[in-house]
């Protein structure tokens, strides 16, 4: 039955849109003073939640494709796997959040199509392809011209999904800027665990010989 009832890529809930407008008093008022890029998971439910911190810090919101939860979005089971799922569009998009950049999302169609259910070494794979965005050139260009003033350090904001979320500091920690085997990346060997619109932050050295550091995971801002 709950395959039955369950939504492809849902909303949040009453209770997520509150705690998503509590995260972006609390960062919000962080990261005022330094400025900051926003990105977001193309997941409904990620969309929605980053909307509350890019109207407080007045920001548009990158919709990018690598960042979705684990698993993807896939629809009804078949008799081997599960079909195809729908996810948002670029007129879906434009339309419920309009200061959005969806130029990443294809132009015709679901930003999904053509992908079933992620098998974890894809996920495993697409967490390198995140960090590798994150800590490229490019990005970091972007990052930088958000900066508020000139003698401050803006911030890389990325709303994403547990599960992935867990791949990804493992990946920035472990891997990225490295050269070297994918192997080194601890992906089995232990969890990490984020609460719905917690907030960690990793901060990243600037040249492959630097330390990444974990500033802290799971910040709770006070919610409902």
């Amino acid at each position: 039955r709950w395959f039955e009832e369950r939504s492809d890529d849902p909303d949040l809930t009453t209770l997520g849109r509150a705690q998503s407008k509590v995260m972006a008093e609390s960062l919000g008022a962080e990261l005022k003073d330094s400025g900051a890029y926003l990105v977001s998971s193309p997941m409904r439910r990620a969309l929605r939640t980053a909307q509350p911190l890019a109207s407080v810090l007045s920001l548009p919101c990158l919709v990018h494709t690598a960042f979705y939860e684990v698993g993807g979005i896939y629809g009804e089971k078949l008799e081997v796997g599960f079909g195809e799922g729908k996810g948002v569009t670029r007129d879906d998009v434009r339309t419920e959040f309009p200061n959005y950049d969806y130029s990443l999302l294809p132009e015709e169609g679901v930003w999904n199509q053509g992908t079933r259910k992620e098998i974890p070494e894809d996920a495993r794979n697409r967490a390198i392809q995140a960090a590798e965005f994150i800590i490229s050139k490019d990005t970091q260009d972007k990052v930088r011209s958000a900066a508020s003033k000139p003698d401050v350090s803006p911030v890389l904001v990325i709303v994403a999904h547990g599960d992935f979320i867990d791949l990804l500091i493992k990946t920035l920690v472990f891997k990225a800027g490295k050269s070297g085997s994918d192997d080194s990346i601890p992906f089995r060997t232990f969890t990490i665990f984020t609460e719905n619109t917690s907030i960690s932050e990793v901060l990243i050295p600037s040249t492959p010989e630097g330390i990444p550091s974990i500033r802290y995971i799971n910040k709770m801002p006070q919610a409902p």
